[in-house]
């Protein structure tokens, strides 16, 4: 009788995913990053017992402005957080997440990483839905630089307050009282977090020239003179004008953390990244934004390279 062959481990893998999804246990597209980081090349010539996983979470946010009648929460064509993530502009999130961000992090983090890729409608509580326990690093990103093309601002701890309307309209109010936590602290933070926050800011993020292939290592100040754009990093502290849903999710984050190492579990770092609008095409990477681009296109490449070098800084500072 002839013996059967053994599966080979990407078939496995494959057969185990159909029967995952089949049932709801696991999304098409989470399943579509974790296999491109577990199978790309050399990640199974170095072997499985060089270093434990780490599980890093990152999110962004949905369109809130102008999502017509009813309001479409789950639009992404407007918010670079989640265009960064999905790709193309959609009016629900496709199951294969296709952002320049994923292919990014993909090919320059080590093969130990598994990435996991999640969108927010910005409504409140909306990031109640995430399980954050079950993740070594989280990194939440947003809409939240205005006035330039090239700052990426990491927030330092949240601030104990939640204002204005939601997508929905709903107000920041409609359940209550408008802090997060009813007799807690005005500014949640975190020693290890704000340290690390520091450490970054008014570093830059180069783009990769054009013709060259993106490099592992940080950038260095050489490479700016070739570059297409430098991002500056800011670190802010909580503040109260920063009180949205942005803010919402870090605090919420912030005390998943603190329950973590209360716990000895898993998760061991969580950050909030604000980012620019992308440069649309023909505009100078010098001039005031102008809210998203209405016409071209832009290019998400540039932003995606800084923001991935952002996670990776960050990433490395796990223990």
């Amino acid at each position: 009788r002839p013996q059967r062959l053994p599966a080979s481990p990407i078939a496995s893998s494959l057969m185990r995913s159909r029967f995952l999804r089949r049932w709801g246990l696991v999304s098409s597209g989470a399943f579509a990053v974790s296999y491109a980081n577990q199978y790309r090349p050399g990640a199974l010539a170095k072997g499985k017992a060089e270093e434990a996983p780490r599980r890093i979470l990152v999110t962004g946010f949905h369109d809130w402005r102008a999502l017509g009648t009813p309001p479409n929460i789950w639009r992404c064509r407007d918010n670079p957080s989640c265009r960064l993530l999905l790709g193309r502009m959609s009016a629900s999130p496709p199951s294969i997440r296709g952002g320049v961000l994923p292919r990014i992090l993909a090919e320059q983090c080590p093969p130990q990483w598994e990435f996991y890729y999640h969108t927010l409608p910005v409504v409140w509580g909306a990031s109640s839905a995430l399980d954050l326990s079950n993740y070594d690093l989280i990194v939440h990103l947003g809409l939240g630089v205005y006035d330039t093309y090239n700052k990426i601002i990491l927030e330092d701890g949240a601030y104990n307050l939640r204002a204005g309307k939601d997508a929905l309209g709903v107000p920041a109010t409609a359940g209550g009282a408008a802090s997060l936590r009813f007799g807690g602290d005005m500014v949640l933070s975190d020693e290890t977090m704000s340290r690390n926050v520091a450490a970054l800011d008014k570093t830059t993020q180069v783009t990769q020239v054009a013709c060259c292939p993106p490099s592992p290592a940080p950038p260095s100040s050489a490479t700016i003179a070739q570059s297409g754009q430098v991002f500056q990093i800011e670190a802010k502290k909580a503040r109260a004008r920063n009180s949205y849903l942005c803010n919402e999710t870090h605090w919420r984050a912030l005390e998943s953390l603190q329950s973590s190492k209360a716990k000895n579990r898993r998760l061991q770092a969580v950050y909030f990244v604000h980012i620019p609008y992308p440069v649309p095409s023909g505009a100078a990477r010098t001039s005031v934004p102008q809210g998203p681009p209405k016409e071209n296109e832009p290019d998400f490449e540039p932003l995606g390279q800084a923001v991935a070098g952002v996670i990776r800084a960050l990433g490395e500072r796990l223990k």
